[in-house]
């Protein structure tokens, strides 16, 4: 498993890490509430997780049909987009994209 990890600049040390992507995690976005992560790696799946927890345990995991290199969460709502062999539109609690963009 690769980890991500939270590191404090100011102590020089690792504040929160989660483990549970197998290769790169190639992108992290924050919810807007704060209370929960979106990360997408190698692996082909984007994973929620608590911000407010610690677990190695995702809240939710999305397995997609192609790598997913990047994301992003709207601050006004619950979607949220993700990049890599296309660009895809995703609400919260839905496991398929709500729009598709090919290039």
């Amino acid at each position: 498993d690769i980890s991500t990890k939270f590191l404090s600049i100011l102590f020089r040390k690792c504040s929160t890490s989660w483990q549970g992507h197998e290769g790169v995690v190639r992108g992290l976005t924050y919810t807007p509430t704060g209370e929960q992560l979106l990360s997408c790696a190698d692996d082909k799946t984007i994973k929620t997780w608590s911000a407010t927890e610690e677990s190695d345990t995702p809240v939710d995991t999305i397995v997609c049909k192609h790598m997913v290199t990047g994301i992003s969460h709207r601050r006004d709502n619950q979607q949220f987009a993700t990049s890599g062999e296309n660009t895809q539109l995703w609400e919260t609690g839905r496991s398929v994209p709500i729009r598709n963009w090919s290039i």
